[in-house]
């Protein structure tokens, strides 16, 4: 993946309705300030509400963030799980990312960050091809 991973400076700031995600602003870096640069992405919206929905048992109360892999368009809520001696990252894969890579993320509905990068990488080698 190389020189492919970089930080986009965007952030996804969620619209809430009777606490369902229905949109998202799109503040980004410009000339050194924060700016709304976009609204929308009501079908990432709709894909990270029914991902909550079905892994709610894992995902209630849990401090959660996004991780979209744009090249691949791929999206994974993340979770923070707290252990006895450590904390970890779990990784929900949203339904679009299920259905446009099926055979990596179809067979659970939640990976370990080891498995995560193993299957993007594995995922975005295909596309090189």
């Amino acid at each position: 993946l190389g020189d492919s991973i970089f930080a986009k400076n965007e952030w996804l700031v969620p619209l809430l309705i009777n606490d369902s995600i229905r949109s998202f602003l799109t503040i980004g870096l410009l000339k050194d300030e924060l700016q709304v640069v976009g609204l929308g992405a009501n079908l990432l919206a709709a894909s990270i509400t029914e991902c909550e929905k079905s892994n709610n048992k894992w995902l209630k109360g849990k401090s959660k963030s996004l991780l979209r892999v744009y090249p691949l368009k791929m999206d994974f809520i993340m979770a923070t799980t707290s252990g006895k001696n450590n904390s970890e990252i779990v990784f929900f894969p949203t339904n679009s990312t299920k259905s446009c890579c099926a055979q990596a993320f179809n067979d659970k509905s939640k990976y370990n960050k080891n498995e995560v990068l193993s299957k993007t990488k594995e995922r975005y080698l295909q596309t090189k091809k």
